[in-house]
């Protein structure tokens, strides 16, 4: 192919004028959720959407053999009532969770037979990144130390290998194909052993664990590092992205090489690689349905009851990187079977990354005389619409794409609320 067509061929792309990139559907194995909870992420977009939180702890962590028990407690947040939640490792069984995704309890293990280690995990399924966490309890030989692990320092008793997670730096939620990027992660010796290069102590990648999806699955001490109990160390990880696009889990834990994992580890963030950031391959999103508009709760003001509606359309790229919003954000007031008042703010979001092509050129349409709305009172239903226009160009205007998100609602005067029409 000449250079010539070979251009040419990469703006269609990044315009969206490829047969693929004009698709209205997502790719079926593509989930419609964001991969993380972002505070301005829309509601529209989240619906039916899971992001569960879960803590495990064990009280006490170590025991003796034969004798000690423990308190194993969790706490969840955000779980999918539907599917709820499931223990595994040292103890199984479903939790359900009530209607806001929510659960905590707690049950006592033990005594133990065996000495050694025992997980006791806690997982939420979920779209599109499960919940999971999980405690340890060292079970240890009768007369050994439990807790802190004894007066003395004997290398290969795990009860002794304890560490608290300091701090991690911020990552990115969203990476290139093969970017790299650096995360400082510091951990605390809370044992009483001191963490040496020569006696295996190391950082290792989790989720799953002994990954090597960042480039490595470890992070080592220096050949002079000695970590004292109640010193910390912070480990610099020099991260590389995959080359396969899709979610991948960050997060790390101590290790001691051949004995165990030891302490909590990082909070899991999940990182999404997409190679649309510099292709902007353009896609219609997942469409906006009629039952999905986000109405909040109905209030008073002034004797009338009121509330906000807020629906939106938006544009994405084929593997969910969001590129421009188009909102219409609606609060009217109703009263003896009449509106009473309405006011209407509607605007554009234009993702501000570098290399995006969309710009807004304009509002195109109204349903209204006034800017604001306020002329659709008065009466016992009003319909609410507006239109817009955005437009994205490569090589030097030559090829050029656009879209006109579109918006309709009907109020009511006594607070009923139906989305009409919503497409881009």
């Amino acid at each position: 192919m000449s250079r010539a067509a070979f251009a040419v061929a990469c703006a269609l792309l990044s315009l969206g004028l490829t047969a693929g990139a004009l698709t209205s559907s997502e790719p079926a194995a593509a989930s419609h959720c964001p991969l993380a909870p972002d505070p301005d992420a829309l509601e529209m977009e989240t619906a039916g959407c899971y992001y569960p939180e879960v803590s495990v702890s064990a009280n006490p962590s170590s025991v003796t053999v034969n004798s000690g028990t423990s308190t194993i407690s969790y706490t969840i947040t955000g779980a999918d009532p539907s599917q709820g939640c499931y223990k595994s490792g040292g103890w199984s069984g479903n939790i359900a969770v009530d209607a806001s995704g929510n659960a905590s309890g707690q049950g006592v293990v033990g005594p133990f037979s065996t000495t050694g280690t025992i997980n006791f995990n806690v997982t939420c399924p979920a779209d599109p990144v499960n919940g999971f966490a999980g405690a340890t309890v060292t079970i240890n030989p009768s007369g050994g130390g439990g807790g802190g692990g004894g007066s003395g320092c004997t290398e290969n008793n795990t009860s002794q290998l304890y560490s608290e997670l300091v701090g991690m730096t911020t990552v990115p939620q969203t990476l290139n194909p093969g970017q790299t990027f650096t995360a400082n992660i510091t951990f605390k010796n809370a044992g009483q052993c001191t963490w040496t290069a020569a006696n295996g102590y190391k950082l290792g990648s989790q989720n799953p664990e002994n990954n090597t999806s960042w480039g490595t699955s470890r992070a080592l001490l220096g050949s002079s590092d000695s970590i004292a109990p109640g010193q910390s160390k912070t480990f610099v990880l020099n991260a590389k992205a995959p080359s396969t696009s899709g979610a991948y889990g960050f997060q790390w834990r101590m290790v001691r090489e051949g004995v165990n994992w030891f302490g909590p580890a990082t909070p899991n963030v999940a990182i999404y690689v997409d190679p649309s950031i510099e292709q902007y391959a353009l896609t219609d999103s997942k469409g906006v349905g009629a039952g999905d508009l986000p109405i909040e709760n109905q209030y008073n003001y002034r004797g009338d009851s009121c509330r906000w509606v807020k629906p939106w359309r938006n544009w994405k790229t084929l593997f969910g990187v969001l590129l421009w919003e188009y909102h219409m954000d609606i609060k009217f007031c109703w009263k003896g079977g009449k509106i009473t008042s309405v006011f209407r703010n509607r605007y554009p979001v234009v993702a501000g990354f570098p290399g995006n092509p969309w710009g807004f050129e304009g509002h195109q349409s109204s349903s209204c005389n006034t800017e604001n709305c306020a002329d659709m009172a008065g009466g016992s239903s009003a319909r609410i619409a507006t239109g817009g226009k955005f437009k994205a160009c490569a090589l030097f205007v030559v090829f050029c794409n656009q879209r006109f998100p579109y918006i309709e609602v009907e109020i009511t005067g006594t607070g009923g609320v139906r989305l009409v029409r919503a497409n881009s």
